[in-house]
């Protein structure tokens, strides 16, 4: 008998979108042996609640270069430009 099991999902990171109603969810998924990081755009429906529009699934691989991409801008220097880690929560 093979049994199926949902993936386990962790939420990484929550960011505002342009209104209120609006918001992006960065996920950590686990699937079995597989793991990936999934970006969720959502939006708020009264009597549904937060649900999703869209969807982006990224591989390990995909997830450190875009996190390397993002680390630094290429035509920047360390003096000129300092990452800073952003938490942001909805109400």
């Amino acid at each position: 008998m093979h049994v199926t099991r949902e993936p386990q999902e962790a939420i990484l990171q929550q960011l505002p979108g342009a209104t209120t109603d609006q918001r992006l969810l960065v996920l950590h998924v686990q699937d079995g042996k597989t793991t990936r990081i999934e970006l969720r755009q959502q939006s708020w429906g009264e009597g549904v609640g937060w649900y999703t529009q869209s969807s982006v699934s990224l591989e390990p691989a995909q997830w450190s270069a875009l996190r390397g991409g993002v680390s630094r801008p290429a035509r920047s220097t360390p003096t000129e430009w300092q990452p800073r880690i952003v938490r942001a929560e909805s109400a």
